[in-house]
């Protein structure tokens, strides 16, 4: 068998028109997820099997190169010492090849999800209008279970009368993104290209994004025919711009390499990403744990932290004063309202809050208090057949808006 040595650790998705399902009668434990392509099978939730994806050039097409590979896409690692004895080929014209005679299986390194078949010797270019049967059997076990492929079966193309001698081109303006504003955890990196690509030559080396000029950034790579997309594994740098490279190590199914090596910047926005989605709410009301006849002390809870702004007043709509707290995040918060007025009534709002990605809460709604009284409690005679005295106690928030009210006591 030949290697290539290529980096095949990509993510593929596919429509899943493209597939052949069958059903599903058996269960694998799961395997990470990290070598599972999306898009690849019709199995229970939790269990992945080893699945053929994708095939270039299609199944069924007509009309293709006649010096074009053979390239088959499994949805996760594969066993490469049950290709040989699970991949035969036969020609319309030869009839059944050999391996090692008309063509050879190449992979790359573990783990393989991408295998190449490459024509070699009569088959190489492919008779004109040949029509190449790839049956691809049952005995292609999973690298990490050892589970039969879920999905056997002959896949076909046909070639036309010429070999394909153009290089590939990138599509003019599908490259993506662009500009500043870009999302730090999907910047949805993509290009397409003119004609259908030899996976096996997008990787690491060929499709990539690097900052600073030498940073290369952790990815994973799909591609659907025209696009190719790039996803990064790790948080991108806020404020900061980055570089896509596509190299003329991109080559089509032909072997013809990109004539030239195609980059294009983005900036990434210039917010903290949010850790917890969605915008903050208040999940403890705001409340006054403590008062004097000069100050109080106010707190209240959000449901992630945030910044604030309160205001506080006389006025019952809160204005008069204003605290903030705008570079500090906290889910519990507390603050002292200074001076007061003895006797007075206060009201107090929390105006405004955000988390840390600038998402904006719903503002509280006002709260009333009062100032302790500075009087000293007057004593009322009780008066004949009177066993009670009444006593005028201070108020600390939100009964009377004197400051103070009164209740009866049970003391002599």
């Amino acid at each position: 068998m030949k290697h290539n040595h290529h980096i095949h650790s990509l993510a593929l998705a596919v429509p899943l028109a493209s597939v052949l399902f069958l059903s599903c009668v058996r269960e694998s434990p799961t395997v990470n997820p990290a070598d599972i392509t999306t898009g690849g099978g019709s199995v229970t939730t939790g269990y992945y099997y080893p699945e053929v994806v994708n095939v270039y050039p299609a199944n069924g097409t007509n009309g293709n190169p006649t010096n074009t590979k053979y390239v088959i896409v499994f949805n996760i690692p594969v066993n490469t010492t049950t290709l040989s004895a699970n991949i035969s080929i036969s020609s319309s014209s030869l009839g059944g090849l050999t391996e090692g005679v008309h063509y050879t299986i190449g992979t790359g390194p573990a783990p393989v999800t991408i295998v190449t078949v490459e024509f070699i010797g009569g088959m190489n270019p492919i008779p004109n209008n040949d029509t190449i049967s790839v049956n691809i059997g049952a005995g292609i076990r999973d690298s990490a279970q050892n589970v039969t492929l879920n999905n056997p079966g002959v896949r076909t193309f046909s070639v036309g009368t010429t070999a394909d001698t153009t290089a590939p081109a990138t599509v003019g303006g599908s490259n993506s993104p662009t500009g500043g504003g870009i999302s730090r955890t999907a910047p949805g990196i993509s290009i397409q290209f003119s004609e259908t690509i030899d996976v096996s030559t997008l990787n690491a080396s060929t499709f990539y994004l690097e900052t600073g000029g030498t940073n290369k950034v952790p990815a994973t790579i799909s591609y659907v025919h025209p696009t190719a997309t790039l996803t990064p594994t790790e948080t991108l740098e806020k404020n900061t711009t980055y570089t896509v490279h596509v190299t003329t190590g991109v080559k089509d199914l032909s072997g013809n390499a990109l004539p030239a090596e195609v980059t294009w910047n983005f900036i990434t926005v210039n917010t903290d990403i949010d850790p917890v989605p969605g915008a903050p709410t208040i999940t403890t009301a705001l409340g006054v744990d403590a008062v004097t006849t000069t100050t109080a002390q106010l707190s209240w809870a959000t449901s992630e932290a945030t910044n604030y702004t309160l205001i506080w007043g006389r006025n019952n709509d809160a204005s008069g004063n204003t605290e903030q707290n705008l570079l500090a995040f906290t889910s519990l918060h507390a603050i002292e309202l200074k001076p007061l007025t003895a006797k007075k009534r206060y009201y107090a709002k929390v105006s405004a809050y955000n988390d840390i990605a600038g998402n904006p809460g719903v503002a509280s709604s006002v709260l009333e208090f009062n100032a302790l009284t500075d009087e000293v409690p007057a004593t009322l005679a009780g008066g004949a057949n009177n066993q009670h005295t009444v006593r005028a106690i201070p108020n600390k928030w939100g009964v009377a808006a004197s400051g103070a009210f009164v209740f009866w006591t049970d003391e002599a």
